[in-house]
């Protein structure tokens, strides 16, 4: 973008970037304020998962901030229900040793994960017949049964290596069991019809619908 240096413009940098890293990256990195969410610390709340990757993209450190990030699940059986928060996985950089990509099925729906499909790149389109819902796997806490994907070889999680990675599949599972005592999981309420006027209102998209007159 215009923003950028003339001398970085067209470079490429390799690393793990989450789109919520550039929350802390405009506020820390390029405005250097402190993004620090001392409200939500107050209240007890985890802190903000965002990693400043301003070095990174301006070339200062060819070392990426961020070596791993979690999956969030629910245990609902439907989008949008209601259900206890659940880490549904890890994405875990080793650099010359792989991006690993480790998935993790809900209990409470027999480990199985849904939307288990490649989709082309426009989708969805009017020739499409698609319903990514339909397509199930199974990704359990052993690794015969395991979800264990090395992203740089396999890009599109075809071929789980849990079985031939028996101690990294133990280890991410590990972390991924000790962020899950930790998770924020809010009872948020009953469903809100008033949020499905509001969508409709702004031409179907999402967004704040308490306290307005629709």
């Amino acid at each position: 973008g215009g923003w950028l240096p003339p001398a970085r413009r067209g470079q490429r940098e390799s690393g793990l970037v989450t789109a919520w890293d550039f929350y802390a990256t405009y506020i820390a990195g390029v405005a250097g304020g402190d993004p620090t969410d001392k409200s939500a610390a107050a209240a007890g709340l985890p802190s903000i998962d965002s990693v400043n990757q301003l070095d990174l993209i301006l070339g200062r450190n060819s070392t990426p901030p961020r070596t791993s990030f979690l999956v969030g699940d629910t245990s609902a059986e439907t989008a949008n229900g209601d259900g206890k928060t659940l880490v549904g996985g890890m994405i875990l950089d080793l650099q010359a040793d792989g991006l690993w990509k480790l998935l993790l099925g809900a209990p409470d729906k027999f480990y199985r994960i849904s939307q288990d499909v490649t989709t082309g790149p426009s989708w969805p389109n009017s020739s499409s017949h698609l319903i990514p819902t339909a397509h199930s796997r199974t990704c359990g806490r052993d690794p015969e049964r395991g979800c264990l994907f090395e992203l740089n070889s396999d890009p599109i999680e075809t071929t789980s290596l849990a079985v031939v990675n028996k101690t990294l599949f133990k280890a991410i599972l590990q972390t991924i069991d000790q962020a899950q005592a930790s998770v924020f999981s809010p009872v948020r309420g009953p469903k809100d019809a008033a949020a499905c006027r509001a969508a409709e209102a702004r031409g179907g998209w999402w967004g704040p619908w308490l306290d307005t007159s629709i």
